[in-house]
């Protein structure tokens, strides 16, 4: 026996409003995630220290194409901050981003100048999010510029 119309159209809402509530949780959760990332630009193009640190948990790691390894993220004091306080020139900007389930891909590139060397870099940054901070962060970019630091190298396609 089939259920009455007007019963199997009130069925119809329930899909309609789990959809809703699905789609609008994902846009507000990837609003917050979009933020953190901006977050995480701004930090780094001010070289701010401090604020970067603030927006991993307590918990939260961090891992990138040098140190190799996680480190704790509210504490680490990567390749980054080291070439922060020598570098005359520094821009760090976001180049795409990405929202991901429980987190995002940040897309960045970055020019340093230091001494008379100038480094350019692009990377990308993947990152779990958590209560609004930063749970895991992996960022990967081309050490070639850091290399530049310790010795001369050799530009790409350059013959040896």
């Amino acid at each position: 026996m089939a259920a009455p119309r007007s019963l199997q159209r009130q069925w119809l809402w329930i899909p309609v409003l789990v959809l809703g509530a699905v789609l609008f949780s994902s846009v507000r959760s990837s609003a917050e995630v979009r933020e953190l990332a901006n977050r995480w630009i701004e930090a780094c193009q001010r070289r701010d220290e401090s604020a970067m640190r603030a927006l991993f948990l307590p918990q939260g790691t961090y891992e990138d194409s040098v140190t190799g390894k996680p480190v704790a993220g509210a504490g680490h004091s990567g390749p980054w901050i080291n070439l922060w306080r020598d570098a005359t020139v520094w821009r760090f900007a976001l180049e795409r981003f990405v929202p991901l389930l429980d987190g995002g891909l940040v897309e960045w590139s970055a020019h340093a100048r230091v001494g008379q060397t100038d480094l350019d870099f692009r990377g990308i940054a993947l990152f779990g999010a958590h209560d609004g901070k930063i749970a895991w962060m992996r960022n990967y970019f081309d050490t070639r510029a850091f290399l530049k630091l310790l010795q001369p190298v050799p530009e790409r396609g350059a013959t040896p």
